[in-house]
C-alpha cells in the first residue's frame, strides 16, 4: 500500500511527496486495523497524527492539544463519536470533525452532521478519498494545493 508514496524512482522530492507535512490529525477509532490504515495514509500524505481508541480519550486529546482535523469513528465503546463530537462542540472546539463510518445510510449521515461533525467518510476509504476530505476542510496555501495535485499522479487508487 505504501509503495505509491515511497518509491524513490517515482519522486525524489520529499516535499512534493509529503504535501501535508504541517497538518496534525487526531485519529479516533477502536479498531486497530482501521487505525493502522488511517495512520499509513496520513503518513504517506505527510501529515502527523495522534491516535486514540474511544470518544472519552478523543475529548481529552482535543481539549489538551491542537489538531487541524479529527477523523472520528462513530461507533466505539465508552463514548461514541456522536457524543464525543457534541461534547467537543459544547467545549467550543471548532476543529473540523469527519465521521469515519462503515455505514452509508442516509440516517447515519444526518446523525453525524446533527452531532456537529463537518462531513462523512465511508469506510473503507482510499487515500484519494481521505485527501479530498483534507483538501475540503483544511485551509491550504496555494503551494500545498499544488503539491497535492502533483501527488495524485503518484497514487494508484485501485491498489489502495
Amino acid at each position: 500500500m505504501l509503495d505509491a508514496f515511497h518509491r524513490p524512482e517515482a519522486n525524489t522530492n520529499a516535499e512534493v511527496s509529503r504535501p501535508l507535512h504541517n497538518v496534525h490529525v487526531l485519529v479516533v477509532d477502536d479498531n486497530a486495523v482501521n487505525q493502522l490504515l488511517a495512520e499509513n495514509m496520513l503518513s504517506g500524505l505527510g501529515a502527523s497524527y495522534e491516535t486514540v481508541s474511544d470518544g472519552v480519550a478523543a475529548v481529552t486529546a482535543a481539549s489538551n492539544q491542537s489538531f487541524d482535523l479529527i477523523l472520528m469513528d462513530c461507533l466505539m465503546p465508552n463514548m461514541d463519536g456522536f457524543e464525543a463530537t457534541r461534547e467537543m462542540r459544547a467545549n467550543n472546539i471548532t476543529t473540523p470533525i469527519i465521521a469515519a463510518t462503515a455505514s452509508a445510510a442516509v440516517d447515519d449521515f444526518e446523525d453525524a452532521l446533527a452531532s456537529g461533525m463537518n462531513d462523512v467518510l465511508v469506510k473503507p476509504f482510499s487515500v484519494l478519498n481521505l485527501e479530498r476530505i483534507l483538501v475540503k476542510h483544511l485551509p491550504m496555501t496555494r503551494e500545498q494545493a499544488t503539491e497535492l495535485s502533483g501527488l495524485k499522479s503518484l497514487i494508484n487508487d485501485e491498489a489502495l
